[in-house]
């Protein structure tokens, strides 16, 4: 045997205070733990609902600029009805449009037949062609279902800037396709909205399509390349249609800057774009990391504390526990009656007083004990008595459960098995019960997949609500036959209300099923076809004056079967009061004639909304004579109604413009004149305007063919008649000779089809006179709809004579265009003059400035020299002051080239001119060395002259001369002559 090292043991104090200091730092620290990652999914959630909310608010900025573009086409469409204003109008509209909507570079209008009606466009011709080859058929395709249409985004080549079509379509009031307005949107202008979104302080938000280029975002430049950023994880996820950050958790990765971020993405749905937000991983988690340095203090103080604490509890539990361990250990040697004493802290001495209870509780439980001994030796000759009683009830239950037709069972909850099945259950689920009781799965798999929880569901319900409530559900026999079973369970209670089996009845209801369902089906059909139809059935006991309705007849009547219940009064609260007289009416003539005629009346639903009722039926009598029946139907017809009363209005509005207008109008019928066509036609008439020219008899007989069917007042006025009787009839009473070769265009128009006609006619009124009126035709589009047309005159003889008029004074206009034009001629030459002056002047205004600068300083050093110079003889003083006579005259000069270019007014001065002009010619040629012989005329007298003026002529006269005697000059020189200049 081998001797171990003695087993030294710790102090309870010592024990204590490090089972509890260990105790508390482990709490302290797996608390910590947990605050640190509760708070990281804290932040992580509020960093994700942020992240989501700044999205969502992006997403609605930019799919509102999206919505406002669409907003403004919508509202285009709606304006005065754009399908159907004049072509003027419809480009007025455009244009408005165009100037409203800074984006749009250019709108299009589109008919139905996809034709291109009116363009207005930012940019020339060729760059607005383009425009065609941006979409493809899935925009008509879309239009014309009514839908909205964005294409994808693409670069303009010429400018760089990134764009996209949108269209929507154009209807009528009855909603009928009419076509197409599209525009193209500059996206740019989407760019400042996404620049001043703000995410956090130094996020980031940009806009992508659906392939991952870059749409919308602060820096243009990447804009304006095209960049696509696909592989970015929040575009990736728009891209691959993944769900956004919000949904999965928020994920670090790389963003737009290269810098990480966490990022997420809202799609706008319409467009197909998406806007992403990102924020800087270190700005969205900064609150977090604050938050772990406070947690990591708190932890270190919190152990610090508990260390003095695990020390001081220790040692105030250690004397009274050893006491508690003596007590413990006397009455484990047979001391039972001992008890311990209650001393030291609360805790320890309620663990004294615990132990002492227990101690007397043990007492008592051995007494009892050996009660219940002898209780449980009563007991087993009790039960043994019991069990005869029930073997020989059992015998009696199963004779009666194995004879009837239903299936019987029991089920032992506890043990969760079939304890016994009636042998029905072979018959009606076409399996063995030997089966069932080995295997209580087999009863599961034997119910149909689709009602398996079902009937789960409510056999476990049996335990809360006892039982008693039939429950349906099919089976799938072995042989693959489904039957429909119901089923009744009862729970079985012990002493304790504890449920302990249940017992329960089956039985087959498949054939019941059945018909049930066929009944359903002929009903849900009766249903459908009444709700397709919007006709509702009534039937009326008149005897006992029940009323059935059908359900269809409720939603016409606008009642629900829950709440409403049919009856006669009822019907007629439902009657629209200003109806309910006519109904009644019509009710008691029912009862008098045994017949049932067919009317419509209003019914007020109890929202306040009127319905208009057809309402038929059939009156069935006993062998009396009696009323005993009456069914019938009504129907809907509100819509009918609505469409009566609005062709009613319109037709009322085209009689009041009709009769109203200030332009004679007149309603022909060109039936017969259609027909006469139709049958040139059929007999090989391909040129019917050679036809015409060959066989003008025809257009007379044609003139007689049109009919006018009505005519307006101003009609009357125009052709000088009393009534419209006077005018009904045919044309060729207005017609004059001149009045056929215009006629004769109508007809070809008619032929070929054409929906307009307009041409200068001449026609007469009913007393002769002649008339120059403007015809205008509007023919239809489907001439098998109607052959009639509408005509509007125009009386313009006023104007015709104003041209005849205007005729007599062309020759005279031409004479007076002719001396205007020599007038322009010479405003011409004189706009070209101070065109050049105005070039002039700019060159003069640099030059004077260049000039200026050397002139100050050539004044400066003569001021300079004038005082340094203490010796001066009258030589150096004349050139001095000839220098600065020179260099004021350069000065005068440029001042006075200034005033020229600048178009100085005249300022006149009446004086004598010789003076001035002696004066001025020595300081003009002061510097050259040219001989000027002056003779001047004496005797002059006053004259009113500008001097600034007439010093430009004399410099610009006397430089001319210079420079011819100069260039004499040098003539004689290259011939080795002497020659003096010189000029008088």
């Amino acid at each position: 045997m081998e001797v171990g090292k003695p087993y030294t043991s710790r102090s309870l104090t010592a024990t204590l205070a490090i089972a509890f200091l260990t105790l508390s730092l482990t709490v302290l620290f797996i608390a910590g733990i947990f605050g640190i990652y509760f708070n990281f999914q804290t932040r992580q959630e509020i960093v994700v609902g942020e992240q989501q909310l700044i999205a969502k608010e992006a997403a609605n900025t930019v799919a509102g600029f999206i919505r406002v573009k669409f907003s403004l086409l919508e509202a285009a469409v709606k304006i005065g009805d754009l399908a159907s204003l004049a072509r003027n109008d419809q480009k007025r509209i455009l244009a408005r449009l165009l100037g409203l909507q800074p984006a749009f570079r250019q709108v299009v209008l589109f008919d139905p037949q996809k034709q291109e009606l009116v363009r207005i466009s930012r940019l020339t011709r060729d760059a607005a062609g383009e425009l065609m080859d941006r979409f493809g058929s899935d925009l008509f395709s879309e239009i014309e279902q009514g839908h909205r249409y964005i294409g994808s985004v693409y670069v303009d080549r010429a400018t760089s800037e990134p764009l996209v079509v949108i269209a929507c379509p154009m209807t009528d009031i009855f909603g009928d396709f009419q076509g197409t307005l599209l525009a193209e949107v500059n996206l740019k202008f989407m760019w400042d909205l996404v620049d001043r979104l703000k995410v956090g302080e130094t996020g980031l938000a940009y806009v992508v399509d659906r392939q991952g280029n870059l749409i919308a975002f602060s820096d243009i430049a990447r804009v304006l390349r095209g960049e696509n950023i696909g592989h970015l994880k929040a575009v990736g996820e728009f891209i691959s249609r993944h769900a956004p950050a919000a949904e999965n958790g928020a994920e670090i990765s790389s963003g737009i800057s290269g810098t990480r971020v966490v990022g997420t993405y809202v799609p706008l749905g319409t467009p197909d774009w998406a806007v992403v937000v990102e924020l800087p991983v270190r700005e969205a988690y900064r609150e977090l990391v604050r938050g772990l340095g406070i947690s990591a203090g708190v932890v270190l103080a919190m152990a610090m504390l508990a260390g003095l604490t695990a020390v001081y509890v220790a040692r105030r539990l250690a004397g009274p526990l050893r006491n508690q361990t003596e007590t413990a250990t006397r009455i484990a040697g047979g001391e039972t009656g001992l008890q311990a004493a209650i001393e030291g802290p609360t805790e320890v001495a309620g663990l004294a007083r615990a132990f002492n209870a227990m101690t007397g509780q043990l007492r008592r439980m051995l007494h009892q004990e050996e009660e219940r001994t002898r209780e449980l030796q009563r007991e087993i000759v009790d039960r043994r008595q019991a069990e005869e009683a029930l073997k020989e009830s059992e015998t009696r239950f199963r004779e009666v459960v194995e004879n009837i037709r239903e299936t019987f069972w029991l089920f032992d909850w506890l043990e969760q098995k079939v304890i016994y099945v009636s042998p029905a259950y072979e018959k009606i689920w076409g399996r063995s019960t030997e089966d069932l009781y080995n295997r209580y799965a087999d009863w599961e798999d034997s119910v149909h997949p689709d009602d398996r929880a079902y009937a789960a569901e409510s056999f476990a319900r049996i335990l809360e609500t006892g039982g008693g409530e039939p429950r349906e559900y099919r089976i799938v026999r072995p042989d693959g036959k489904v039957r429909w079973v119901s089923d009744i369970g009862f729970a079985v209670r012990d002493q304790d209300g504890r449920v302990q089996r249940i017992a329960g009845i089956a039985d087959d209801i498949t054939e019941r099923k059945r018909a049930e369902e066929e009944l359903k089906k002929n009903q849900n059909l009766l249903d459908e076809s009444q709700r397709i139809a919007h006709i509702g059935s009534w039937d009326m006991d008149v005897k006992t004056g029940a009323i059935l309705w059908s359900n269809e007849a409720f939603r016409v009547f606008g009642a629900r079967a829950q709440t409403f219940t049919p009856s006669f009064d009822g019907f007629v609260d439902r009657v629209h009061p200003g109806d309910r007289d006519m109904v009644l009416t019509h009710l008691r003539a029912t009862q008098k004639t045994k017949q049932f005629e067919k009317f419509e009346y209003r019914t007020e639903w109890p929202d306040g909304t009127v319905r208009w009722i057809h309402a038929t039926g059939e009156v069935f009598c006993d062998e009396a004579g009696e009323i005993v029946r009456i069914v019938g139907t009504v129907q809907d017809v509100t819509a009918r109604k609505q469409m009566e009363e609005a062709l009613r209005q319109s037709e009322q509005r085209y009689r009041n413009i009709f009769e109203t207008a200030s332009v004679a109008l007149m309603e022909e019928d060109f039936a017969e004149l259609r027909s006469a066509l139709e049958t040139l036609q059929a007999e090989g008439v391909d040129d019917l305007r050679g036809y015409l020219a060959e066989h003008p008899e025809f257009v007379v007989a044609a003139s007689s063919q049109i009919k006018i069917k009505d005519v307006n007042d101003a009609a009357l006025r125009l052709f000088g008649a009393q009534d419209k009787e006077e005018l009904l009839g045919s044309l060729d009473s207005l017609f004059v000779e001149e009045s056929f070769p215009l006629f004769q265009e109508e007809l070809i128009a008619v032929a070929e089809g054409r929906t307009h006609f307009e041409a200068e006619v001449v026609n007469q009124t009913l007393q002769g006179a002649r008339i120059h009126v403007l015809l205008k035709l509007t023919i239809p589009a489907k001439p098998e709809e109607s052959s009639n047309m509408l005509v509007s005159l125009m009386d313009i003889t006023d104007r015709k004579r104003a041209e005849d008029e205007l005729k007599r004074y062309r020759e005279r206009l031409e004479e007076l265009v002719a001396e205007r034009t020599r007038a322009l001629e010479v405003a011409q030459e004189e706009l070209l003059k101070r065109e050049r002056l105005a070039v002039l002047g700019q060159l003069t205004a640099t030059v004077s400035h260049e000039l200026r600068n050397p002139l100050g300083v050539i004044r400066s050093s003569n001021f300079y020299l004038q005082q340094k110079v203490k010796e001066k003889d009258e030589k150096i003083i004349k050139h001095l002051n000839r220098i600065e006579e020179q260099v004021g005259l350069c000065d005068s000069i440029v001042g006075d080239l200034l005033e020229y270019t600048r178009g100085r007014h005249v300022a006149t001065v009446e004086e004598a001119i010789n003076p001035w002009l002696d004066q001025f010619l020595d300081q003009l040629l002061g510097s050259q060395k040219i001989k000027l012989s002056k003779n001047l005329s004496s005797g002059l007298p006053l004259v009113p002259y500008d001097q600034e003026k007439m010093r430009r002529v004399i410099v610009n006269v006397v430089d001319n001369a210079v420079q011819a005697v100069k260039a004499k000059e040098q003539e004689w020189k290259n011939k080795g002559s002497a020659y003096q200049p010189e000029f008088e």
